[in-house]
């Protein structure tokens, strides 16, 4: 690195010039009329992250989230991120203490409780994570700085105006040119394009890797913990607009109370062993309630399980009994279970399966001599 140092005594002596620079432009508010629809995630990461979680529990991989019709969330990437801020156990394969205050916590609180956390987190490395960009070997790299700096920026927009993703990465980039490379010794990092399989090098290409970075955290992590909605050009699928949520005042500053709808709506649950819950229903309930159930929907407004021999000894091999349910079906359900489905409950917890249907062969012989010619 190169360095000029100009000492105290010459700086006296040398003559006065005028900064013909131009300022930099402002970042500005784009029209209104650009944008054709908007679209605000709200707090649905709770209610995902309770799924996951509740997948986890209950089966112990994800396989059974994948499979499910949500294209829009990146089910290994919220595991990652609940594995970073110490929601998931470092394994990743199950629920670590924390997520029983995490579910229980009033969804105001716990909205801010994982903003925060995520704000803070020295783990969880946009950087690595972006798509388009391969992040190969193992150098160090502390992703706070560049996150304050885009979080700063943020903070200072107006409220209710619309921003343009490139521009608004363009301006982070005058602001501080080096904000991404604050965090460690960019001259180590080794950054390939994933679309053209080339090491990104150079201020050109830091460009890229910066306009990725940023739509990343715009059109990723601050639309999905509700910072921000992102708004779309006539016919575009990809957001090219941004502007900051009214939550997001209360996100950036955890001391500002955030009032969300209480989780106080009943479970429904039919004499069938069908359990129907909607996104007012407390996740702590839905997450025990999946522990004993087959999924039949998933999501996003209602979430139906199905109780069967099958799920009941599943959550028995957990070391879950029915007497624990019937608590949780007594607590949550309005109205009450039915009087049948508590009695069935009972019977299996002491008896086991007592009635089943099953396809079987049967063998048909003209005599009983053929039966023992047979034997």
């Amino acid at each position: 690195m190169e360095l000029a140092y100009i000492p105290e005594e010459f700086l006296e002596r040398l003559p006065e010039f005028q900064d013909l620079a131009e300022p930099a432009p402002r970042l500005e508010p784009v029209p209104q009329s650009l944008v054709e629809r908007a679209l605000f995630w709200q707090n649905r990461v709770l209610d995902e992250s309770c799924t996951l979680l509740a997948a986890l529990r209950r089966f112990g991989t994800l396989d059974a989230l994948r499979e499910a019709a949500h294209p829009e969330i990146n089910w290994e990437l919220l595991r990652r991120l609940l594995t970073d801020l110490g929601i998931i156990a470092r394994d990743g394969k199950t629920p670590a203490p924390e997520a029983r205050r995490f579910l229980e916590m009033p969804r105001g609180q716990s909205l801010q409780w994982l903003a925060t956390a995520w704000m803070n987190s020295t783990r969880f490395d946009e950087l690595r994570l972006a798509p388009g960009l391969i992040c190969q070997g193992t150098w160090p790299h502390n992703p706070l700085p560049a996150r304050r700096a885009l979080l700063r920026r943020l903070s200072g927009l107006q409220d209710g105006a619309w921003y343009s993703i490139a521009d608004f990465s363009a301006d982070l980039r005058r602001e501080n040119p080096d904000y991404l490379r604050a965090g460690g010794d960019a001259n180590e990092w080794i950054i390939l394009s994933a679309n053209e399989n080339r090491l990104l090098r150079g201020q050109k290409d830091w460009q890229v890797i910066e306009t990725a970075w940023t739509r990343f955290l715009l059109g990723g992590l601050l639309f999905w913990l509700g910072f921000v909605e992102l708004g779309f050009a006539a016919g575009a699928e990809e957001p090219a607009y941004f502007r900051k949520s009214a939550w997001c005042g209360s996100l950036l500053n955890p001391h500002e109370a955030l009032e969300l709808p209480a989780e106080n709506a009943p479970a429904a649950v039919s004499s069938a062993g069908i359990i129907s819950l909607n996104r007012d229903a407390p996740r702590a309930a839905r997450y025990q309630l999946a522990r004993f159930s087959e999924w039949l929907e998933n999501g996003p407004e209602r979430w139906q399980f199905l109780l069967t021999p099958a799920s009941l000894a599943a959550a028995s091999g957990q070391g879950l009994n029915t007497r624990h349910l019937a608590a949780l079906l007594r607590k949550y359900a309005k109205p009450a279970p039915p009087p049948s489905l508590l009695e069935a409950l009972t019977r299996w917890e002491t008896q086991g399966r007592e009635a089943s249907i099953e396809r079987l062969w049967v063998l048909r012989l003209s005599s009983p001599e053929a039966l023992q010619a047979l034997r």
